[in-house]
């Protein structure tokens, strides 16, 4: 014959006061990885070197590029 445990643990209150917290952490995660300026990064990033230099581009100016008329780089 087989228990069956059907306790379920109640959440500690660390857990409790940590919930608000994460809840807003995985807010702006979603806001920041729904930016289209981290779209357009994650494409420039998969092209290859030749492709970018295509545009004039090198690797290492992407977030520059990408970023220019926010952080005024």
């Amino acid at each position: 014959m087989a228990a069956i445990d059907t306790h379920v643990a109640s959440p500690s209150l660390l857990q409790i006061l940590a919930t608000p917290f994460t809840a807003f952490w995985n807010y702006c995660i979603r806001v920041a990885e729904n930016d289209p300026r981290v779209k357009q990064a994650a494409a420039l990033s998969a092209l290859s070197d030749e492709q970018l230099a295509e545009r004039g581009l090198q690797r290492a100016d992407i977030a520059r590029f990408v970023f220019r008329d926010h952080l005024h780089l």
